[in-house]
């Protein structure tokens, strides 16, 4: 059991303090909980080990989250830059492009995938948490 993650998920605005890094028993690592708040009573150690599996469990999810979102914005260059010219035109060279290119059904298909991946792209880039 983690002590000091537990006490700070459980207890977000008591004040505490953690008196060393001592490797061994929880009974004697709960000894260095230097619990310091006034209005909260210091929680028992059967009271954290109760608490530990649910912590443990939302902070396994908060770093699944973030590592999913991380992956999604290293995903956005590759997808951004993955769509030929699109990535580094200027706005003037895409309005050339779509005057020249966009002919018919077909060629504004095209034109319209295109842009559409770079709506994802730019999504990912900036909300990486909005694809669930």
């Amino acid at each position: 059991m983690n002590i000091p993650l537990t006490v700070a998920k459980l207890y977000p605005a008591a004040e505490w303090g953690w008196g060393g890094s001592y490797v061994g028993p929880d009974v004697e690592r709960y000894e260095l909980l230097d619990w310091r708040d006034e209005i909260q009573a210091k929680p028992t150690l059967a009271e954290l080990e109760v608490a530990w599996p649910d912590v443990e469990a939302a902070l396994l999810t908060e770093q699944q989250a973030a590592d999913k979102a991380e992956a999604t914005l290293a995903e956005a260059d590759a997808q951004s830059a993955a769509i030929p010219g699109w990535a580094t035109w200027t706005e003037a060279e895409v309005v050339a492009y779509i005057d020249t290119n966009v002919v018919d059904l077909a060629s504004a298909k095209a034109v319209l995938r295109a842009m559409a991946r770079m709506l994802v792209a730019l999504r990912n880039k900036n909300w990486p948490n909005l694809q669930e």
